[in-house]
């Protein structure tokens, strides 16, 4: 029966969680069957190895582990209990300016497609001239190839796709730059901004 991995971003703030064993420091995994819902083996390794019940888990993006396995990540930023060491050495905490220090190239990559998200999201409490401002440093990636592109480094490996949609005039640029709405699709990529009729927080 295939077997699928899936890893867990718990999050809070600006710093994420890890487990760090024999010197490797790496998010929380799991392997799933076909049918197994991934979301749920999650909630229970996280019980049994870190003893916290996560509450909302959200799919972030897939990315690929090698040339023929891909990882689908997850993040939650609530759960209930206390972290416990109770199939890990160690559970540390990370700055987002930290994610690096991960043994994995594509947990780094995952938890950067998280902090830009976070960040694209807050720019709806900004003024529209800040907003526009700030958001050339967000991009929403998605691959510059219809194949998902392998051994990525880093978020500049993805295309940058617009803020706004090209051929608004300035007035509706900033109208429509109150109303984005970042969504992560399943694969792997974020969903247009989108025009909404009223302003919503985050």
């Amino acid at each position: 029966m295939a077997e699928n991995l899936a890893r867990l971003i718990l999050y809070d703030s600006d710093e994420f969680f890890a487990e760090k064993n024999f010197g490797q420091v790496r998010l929380l995994e799991v392997e799933f069957t076909e049918e197994e819902v991934a979301e749920d083996v999650l909630k229970k390794k996280a019980r049994r190895a870190w003893g916290i019940e996560p509450n909302k888990v959200e799919l972030l993006c897939i990315l690929p582990k090698n040339k023929s396995e891909f990882v689908q990540y997850f993040a939650c930023k609530d759960w209930n209990g206390e972290f416990e060491n109770l199939e890990t050495e160690e559970i540390v905490s990370l700055s987002f300016d930290e994610a690096l220090e991960l043994s994995e190239k594509t947990d780094a990559l995952a938890v950067e497609v998280l902090e830009k998200a976070i960040l694209g999201k807050s720019l709806q409490k900004q003024a529209p001239a800040k907003a526009q401002a700030i958001s050339q440093e967000i991009p929403a990636p998605r691959p510059k190839n219809p194949e998902v592109k392998l051994e990525a480094e880093s978020t500049n490996d993805f295309e940058i796709m617009p803020a706004v949609p090209k051929g608004m005039g300035r007035k509706q640029q900033e109208a429509t730059r109150e109303g984005i709405d970042y969504e992560f699709l399943s694969k792997g990529r974020m969903e247009k901004p989108r025009q909404k009729s009223k302003k919503k927080g985050v």
